[in-house]
């Protein structure tokens, strides 16, 4: 990954997104909240969903180095995404948000991944170039 990481610093970010990303593919940063239209359960509990923040602009590759178990399967599904610095997630509340990731078929392929690390601080001309954030994929469909 460390060849895809100096790579990025001196190209455009959209050129490597565009350069990795299939037509029609989309990535959704959603974050865990009460429902305007939130209704109690029979214990008395509001119950989350995931509600859509917006469509981000990004790509998200496997972790070849992730930690194997002695069976030879990897333990953690782990993964990096490179995205456009075009929104933000508050410091200590990004274990409330994840990316949904929709392949374009019929029906649609759909991952979701935990962010486990954010770094925000990657500027080049002394402006944010990209985030870089460490995955864990969490379901798929």
């Amino acid at each position: 990954m460390g060849a895809l990481r100096g790579w990025v610093l001196l190209m455009s970010i959209l050129t490597l997104i565009e350069d990795l990303k299939l037509a029609g593919e989309s990535y959704t940063l959603q974050v865990e909240a009460y429902p305007a239209t939130a209704l109690e359960d029979a214990l008395g509990n509001l119950g989350k969903v995931w509600v859509t923040v917006k469509e981000i602009s990004g790509t998200i590759q496997k972790d070849e180095q992730g930690k194997i178990s002695e069976d030879g399967r990897v333990e953690t599904a782990t993964y990096t995404g490179f995205f456009e610095p075009d929104f933000e997630i508050p410091h200590d509340k990004a274990g409330d948000y994840r990316i949904k990731h929709q392949f374009p078929s019929n029906p649609p392929f759909i991952r979701y991944f935990i962010i486990r690390n954010i770094d925000r601080n990657l500027k080049m001309n002394n402006e944010f170039h990209h985030y870089e954030m460490e995955l864990e994929l969490a379901r798929k469909w």
